[in-house]
């Protein structure tokens, strides 16, 4: 999917990956007024190594914010560093954009899905479906 959008990762898809299908949707976010809907897209797909998802995302910072411009639709900045926080019990990484509705944010959510928003809002909504969806595991004995 997102080398179909013009977008290069800098990683092997097949090698983080569990499937190259992505899942592309929008997150439909009021606007100024209350007829305006604003829509804010986001990505998510399911991983099948995590940890080697994390160090990729960490090195794609860098350039992150200008491959997925076009299809984000912001300006990019590349030079404004990521910020750390916690969501869903996940570390995310996340950057605004001068437009305080723009960004990236991302995360490994449920521990097995990658999920990249293009707003805060877009990347909380995908991140809480997956968490409300997703069954825990069985304790292994």
């Amino acid at each position: 999917f997102v080398t179909h959008a013009g977008i290069k990762p800098p990683m092997s898809e097949a090698a983080i990956y569990k499937t190259t299908d992505w899942y592309y949707g929008i997150y439909g976010q009021s606007g100024i007024t209350a007829d305006t809907v604003i829509k804010k897209p986001f990505i998510v797909v399911q991983l099948s190594d995590p940890a080697e998802t994390e160090n990729a995302m960490a090195a794609w910072e860098a350039s992150i914010s200008q491959d997925f411009s076009t299809l984000f639709g912001f300006t990019a900045q590349n030079n404004k560093p990521f910020t750390a926080d916690v969501y869903g019990g996940a570390p995310i990484r996340y950057i605004q954009m001068s437009d305080k509705d723009n960004g990236i944010a991302y995360t490994i959510a449920s521990g097995r899905f990658l999920v990249i928003g293009s707003s805060k809002d877009s990347f909380r909504a995908a991140v809480d479906r997956i968490i409300q969806h997703t069954p825990t595991p069985e304790p292994t004995q």
